[in-house]
């Protein structure tokens, strides 16, 4: 996440990888900033702290070539290499991601959030990727 002079300063190609429902690469989401500012400003409580505090992540968004690890059990395949039917999707459209998001979220209850985003599991993901690549 940077603005357009950090994405503008960096000279190789960039990409973002998000693995399922980690909900950390979804932050901050630009157009979700400018929605929570208006929906703090109805609130009848002295909200301009909070109003401030997010003015100044307006502007920061994701740069990048997305690389999107799908969810799959970790269960391994005919050679022993774990995550079966594991892909790595380029640039996926956002109602896809959005359904995978919350199908994902509510069969976990919200865990998947915070667990997708073990750095773990993208290491071991990635890994498995590339050991099915050659």
């Amino acid at each position: 996440v940077g603005n357009a002079h950090f994405a503008d300063s960096i000279k190789t190609p960039i990409y973002r990888i998000v693995n399922a429902a980690d909900i950390v690469p979804r932050v901050p989401p630009a157009w979700g900033v400018d929605v929570a500012i208006a929906a703090i400003r109805w609130l009848p409580l002295p909200t301009e702290f909070v109003v401030q505090l997010l003015t100044r992540y307006r502007g920061y968004v994701h740069y990048g070539d997305m690389r999107y690890l799908n969810h799959v059990a970790d269960q391994a395949d005919a050679k022993g290499i774990p995550y079966e039917g594991l892909a790595l999707l380029s640039n996926p459209a956002l109602p896809y991601r959005v359904w995978w998001l919350f199908r994902r979220w509510i069969a976990t209850w919200g865990k998947a959030a915070a667990d997708d985003h073990s750095s773990v599991t993208y290491s071991e993901k990635l890994k498995a990727y590339a050991r099915r690549r050659n």
